[in-house]
């Protein structure tokens, strides 16, 4: 991991870190495996005497995501060292709760395909724990208002959640829910 700048306002509890860079498996040749030029926080405190504090806003702008593919298989995401005891911090990969959110100009670079990203949303939830047996991560994901807009597309807003599976080349949904008003759709499949 590497921090830019740090800064926080405790008046408006605002937390800003530029850039941000996450680092997986990849050579240093390669591009970081997430670098966020800017990450902007907001937070609330929800209990000063529990010392609780809760997300209540998260901002990316310019976020890049790289996942390689190597010939061999193997990907760049990395392998918590401490997987093989369930209780250890290291299984769980991610815990997160926001309550707004939003990617501003984002782009995932995948086996050489890009995707830019634009979305914003509320009532963020995602868990994602590593699975040291069968070596993947599973993970939970739920969002309200999920407003998505990519190029060539409409832009829509739908409420969604997720049970899905991360390996090495492939990503399964075994549930998939997207619903709009009165419209729902509950989808299951891979992408390998």
């Amino acid at each position: 991991v590497e921090l830019g700048n740090f800064s926080f306002d405790w008046r408006s509890l605002q937390v800003t870190v530029a850039p941000l860079i996450l680092h997986g498996t990849e050579s240093a040749t390669e591009p970081p495996l997430v670098r966020v030029e800017n990450v902007s926080i907001g937070l609330r405190v929800i209990s000063a005497l529990e010392r609780r504090i809760d997300l209540s806003s998260l901002r990316l702008d310019h976020p890049s995501v790289y996942i390689a593919i190597y010939p061999d298989g193997k990907t760049n995401l990395p392998v918590p060292r401490a997987a093989q005891d369930k209780t250890s911090w290291g299984a769980y990969a991610v815990d997160l709760a926001v309550r707004r959110y939003e990617v501003v100009d984002g782009l995932v670079e995948f086996d050489d395909r890009q995707l830019p990203v634009n979305l914003r949303g509320e009532d963020l939830r995602l868990d994602m724990t590593f699975e040291a047996a069968t070596k993947r991560y599973r993970g939970d994901l739920a969002s309200r208002h999920l407003h998505l807009a990519i190029p060539l597309a409409t832009p829509v807003e739908f409420d969604t959640s997720a049970t899905f599976t991360l390996e090495r080349d492939r990503l399964s949904f075994t549930r998939l829910r997207l619903a709009s008003g009165q419209t729902r759709a509950d989808l299951s499949g891979a992408v390998s």
